[in-house]
């Protein structure tokens, strides 16, 4: 039984650090200037056609915003993984992982990965006053 118990631990550990490791890589990959974005897009992002153009202005502001103050990127992992979550915070499906990339002091943001480690952009536009004007994802699943 504690081996069994071990063995759960271990295998539970192992999954998120490979969870960690394939937003870590994209991470890289995003401010990496000599990656072209629409790479990055093809290769890590799960989108939607139509999400396609949104994308890929959110991937080069990331890299802007990273490259005016460069520091070492880390990621983390939400402790409410898997949690369906309501108000302005974030719902996941079954086995969707919530992690988020610090880039900088300034620049924290989060991240879905999927099952298949593909990576899900959020997209949440709010008005100055409060309230949402947009509440999506970059495979267009819209969060209520």
């Amino acid at each position: 039984m504690v081996l069994l118990i071990a063995i759960s631990i271990l295998a539970f550990y192992c999954n998120s650090q490979r969870d960690e490791n394939v937003v870590k890589n994209f991470a890289f990959e995003l401010v990496d200037e000599s990656i072209p974005l629409e790479q990055v897009l093809k290769k890590r992002i799960n989108y939607s056609e139509k999400q396609k153009d949104l994308c890929l202005f959110f991937l080069k502001t990331v890299r802007e915003e990273y490259n005016k103050n460069p520091e070492k990127i880390e990621v983390k992992q939400s402790r409410d993984n898997n949690a369906s979550m309501k108000g302005d915070t974030i719902k996941l499906n079954t086995d969707e992982h919530l992690l988020y990339v610090q880039f900088n002091k300034s620049l924290t943001l989060p991240f879905i990965l999927n099952k298949k480690s593909e990576i899900i952009i959020l997209f949440n536009l709010t008005k100055g006053g409060g309230g949402n004007l947009n509440n999506s994802r970059s495979d267009e699943r819209i969060l209520k």
